[in-house]
């Protein structure tokens, strides 16, 4: 009886043994897995959506005229997309690179482009729109600008040069060698032996004072049109004096007496309370990389007797060897 007990009880001693080495040798159970950390999505970053990756524009050589190209900007993302548009050349320009966009909205960029001054030939550049904080900057937009050979010398769209036709009065000559223009000029006008500051050649007419009748030539740096003779007129009336608060009255493109050179002519005033007021009168033409400008100015109240005879003198303008 006392074995029997004994063998039970050894039995279950051995039973405990085995189950606590099993339990020993059983590997760990697996960690609980970590949940994964919260990850920035298109939810809740900006994304930079171009409308287009590229722009082909054409010029003529000589061709002074600004083009006008848009690009949209949008944020494909989330948050608020906060960029910055740059380029590195000067013939182009933007009228807002930075800007910001909300999700799903867009901001328009308007591109100005200038061939003026630029030789026939291909130019490129990149606009590049990028912004810190979202998924996909920067991005790029292509420019392309092909500028095709002028007209030969002379001819312009099949139609040939002309003579410039003699003025109708007896008239004096002013011929620039540097620039290779000639402009004739009434005999009565006074030439002064030192122009204008900014001018190459400027005189009085005999009968006038100095401040009712002007007539003067400028060779400027190439700009769009607008701007350089807006600055033009700008200095001849701080040489005066006056105020430059200058309104455009009229403005026009038009071609040279001799049928074929394409010019600019720009009619401003500027009406002050303080001082005299003026109008002044600017014709321009764009030669490679250059202005010439013929330019006028008169007391407000005399322009409308000198305006002809200004527009007479600017007829003469000519370039002979181009």
């Amino acid at each position: 009886m006392i074995a029997r007990r004994c063998t039970a009880w050894h039995f279950l001693l051995t039973a405990v043994l085995l189950i606590a080495v099993v339990a020993c040798e059983a590997p760990p159970a697996a960690a609980p897995a970590t949940p994964p950390a919260a990850s920035q999505t298109d939810d809740t970053m900006p994304k930079i959506s171009l409308d287009t990756s590229t722009l082909a524009l054409t010029f003529t050589e000589g061709d002074t005229k600004t083009q006008t190209k848009t690009l949209y900007v949008m944020n494909d993302g989330g948050g608020v997309l906060i960029y910055a548009t740059r380029k590195s050349v000067d013939w182009m320009w933007l009228n807002e690179p930075d800007g910001a966009c909300e999700k799903g909205y867009s901001k328009k960029v308007e591109i100005f482009v200038s061939a003026a001054g630029l030789a026939a030939g291909t130019y490129k550049d990149s606009l590049t729109v990028s912004a810190q904080r979202a998924s996909n900057t920067p991005q790029t937009v292509q420019v392309t600008v092909t500028v095709t050979p002028a007209p030969a010398s002379g001819q312009e769209a099949g139609i040939d040069k002309k003579p410039v036709p003699p003025p109708p009065w007896e008239y004096n000559e002013y011929k620039n060698d540097n620039y290779n223009f000639v402009i004739k000029y009434p005999k009565d006008y006074q030439v002064s032996q030192t122009p204008m500051v900014g001018t190459v050649f400027s005189a009085i007419a005999a009968q006038s004072t100095a401040s009712s009748n002007d007539i003067m030539v400028a060779v400027k740096p190439r700009y769009d049109f607008k701007s350089s003779a807006e600055e033009w007129a700008k200095e001849i009336l701080r040489l005066r004096g006056a105020k430059a608060n200058l309104k455009v009255i009229t403005q026009e493109d038009i071609t040279l007496a001799d049928g074929v050179t394409p010019a600019s002519e720009i009619l401003y005033e500027s009406k002050v309370l303080s001082t005299a007021s003026h109008k002044i009168y600017i014709r321009g033409v764009n030669k490679k990389n250059r202005w010439v400008f013929f330019g006028a100015v008169s007391l407000l109240s005399d322009t409308e007797d000198h305006l002809p005879l200004w527009k007479q003198i600017a007829d003469t303008l000519e370039f002979p060897d181009q």
